[in-house]
């Protein structure tokens, strides 16, 4: 027979266990909110582009925040012609006016995994943060990531429509 304190014992168990699976299922639910596929434009890209995600992103055109940090994901597949990796970096196109966004690590080694070399027929993630400065107006413009190999030539190029906002 169970004594007074073995049933409490079971109920705070019981209702701790629920609190976990909640907030589990919640915290799942609003990080896959945040982070979305985002629908691009292949720009001259030389491998195989597999998804690209930006992070907060809800909504197209995704929304940058300035003095905001924003983070890129793209997955990616080389194939033998990618070369070895440089720099990499964002720009934003507005009314035929092209201007660089500050990236945190340009150098794309710095930012992959699995690291470097690039090997043929393998699959990559790369992750790197931008920051939007508060000198840019609030405008919708196409912003464009690009990873270039060493001789200065494209591996990636992705763009995809972005707005700048007040934070």
């Amino acid at each position: 027979m169970y004594g007074g304190t073995d049933i409490i014992r079971c109920f705070t168990v019981e209702a701790t266990m629920r609190f976990l699976h909640t907030w589990l299922l919640v915290t799942a639910v609003l990080k896959s909110a945040s982070t979305r596929t985002l629908s691009y434009e292949d720009c001259g890209s030389t491998v195989q582009i597999k998804s690209v995600k930006m992070k907060p992103c809800k909504l197209s055109p995704c929304e940058l925040t300035k003095l905001g940090n924003d983070t890129i994901q793209i997955k990616f597949q080389t194939d033998s012609d990618a070369g070895s990796p440089g720099d990499s970096g964002f720009y934003g196109t507005f009314q035929g006016t092209t201007f660089p966004f500050f990236v945190e690590r340009p150098k794309i080694c710095d930012n992959i995994k699995p690291h470097c070399p690039l090997k043929p027929s393998s699959r990559y993630t790369y992750k790197n943060t931008v920051s939007t400065s508060e000198a840019y107006p609030n405008v919708h413009l196409t912003g464009r990531w690009v990873l270039n190999n060493t001789e200065g030539k494209p591996m990636v190029c992705v763009q995809f429509p972005i707005q700048i906002v007040e934070k």
